[in-house]
């Protein structure tokens, strides 16, 4: 899905990034040190709406806040 993702994303310098699958710690960290940074940043997750799919959406969201708040930025927050 990431190539059909870019060719939509890509005239508008937006970035398209796949996990496939349940992040990693060290990824989750990553994705928080970039949205810690002072550019604005929309996060668009795309998964299976079901159990499996909204635990590992809810899983990313609260990792990634607690990174980014710990990496000092205090404005990191998902809409759910």
């Amino acid at each position: 899905m990431v190539p059909q993702l870019e060719t939509v994303c890509d005239p508008f310098d937006i970035r398209v990034v796949s996990s496939g699958g349940y992040e990693s710690v060290t990824e989750k960290h990553r994705v928080a040190k970039e949205l810690a940074s002072d550019r604005p940043t929309e996060v668009l997750h795309i998964g299976d709406l079901d159990p499996s799919g909204l635990h590992l959406f809810l899983a990313f969201a609260e990792d990634v806040e607690a990174f980014a708040y710990e990496l000092g930025s205090g404005d990191v927050s998902p809409n759910r």
